[in-house]
């Protein structure tokens, strides 16, 4: 696991080095205040006459923007470094925790981009709602979750009034949807509405495809949950015959 989340931490590194350079070639500023960037934070390299180019060329809002984000990637890449370097003393136990962490975040913001979210590995799931405007909201999550959920590739799931963030899920060997192909999982779900949070009980149900993305569906009563999953591999059959 230890190894895996190493990769995984480096991959996002690499990502985000990626961003950086398309701002810098898009911004096309001198090495010096790339550098006030870094070391002094953006709101001093405001002040530079590079930032007044900026502004002249591309108008201030999109030059704040662009410049804040710019800080914010450095940020991200200098905290994964060093948070590698540290990971030597970590046990198996934080190796798992952390990777929960990261992965549950990303599902998170994935399924609900427009909140900003926070993840704490807890003995049960729950959430805190945020307290202030831009504040984090708060969900945790078991330690078992990146196996349990993750893994199984239940983590988002569309339902029919918007996206589910799923908390914790077990799966129901039920023999006459396996002989199918399709897997039942009873699970909680995190749903959002009018960015307020709550959590329902219902059924996820997929059906795994060679080479592609499984077909999801969520309900909260089992039997509309296998006539979404059943209707929905139907369309994608159909989909594939009119291609």
């Amino acid at each position: 696991m230890s190894e895996n989340y190493n990769y995984y931490l480096y991959k996002q590194t690499q990502e985000l080095k990626d961003f950086v350079h398309a701002i810098k070639k898009s911004l096309n500023c001198s090495p010096q205040f790339y550098r006030e960037v870094s070391e002094r934070g953006c709101y001093a390299a405001m002040q530079t006459n590079d930032y007044s180019r900026l502004c002249v060329r591309y108008g201030e809002n999109v030059a704040r923007t662009q410049v804040i984000a710019y800080q914010g990637l450095v940020t991200e890449i200098v905290a994964n470094r060093k948070f590698l370097a540290q990971r030597e003393n970590f046990s198996c136990l934080d190796n798992e925790k952390e990777l929960t962490k990261s992965i549950g975040r990303e599902y998170l913001s994935l399924a609900f981009p427009s909140l900003n979210w926070h993840v704490d590995v807890m003995s049960d799931i729950g959430f805190e709602e945020r307290k202030s405007y831009y504040g984090d909201n708060t969900v945790n999550l078991k330690l078992s979750w990146n196996t349990k959920v993750s893994k199984k590739q239940i983590a988002t799931v569309k339902a029919g009034d918007g996206m589910r963030f799923i908390l914790d899920a077990t799966e129901r060997h039920i023999e006459r949807l396996n002989e199918i192909g399709i897997r039942a999982y009873s699970a909680a779900a995190l749903h959002v509405k009018h960015k307020k949070l709550s959590i329902e009980n219902a059924w996820v149900m997929t059906y795994e495809r060679d080479g592609n993305k499984a077909i999801k569906a969520i309900h909260k009563e089992f039997s509309r949950a296998e006539s979404l999953i059943n209707r929905r591999i139907k369309d994608e059959v159909v989909g594939l015959l009119l291609d």
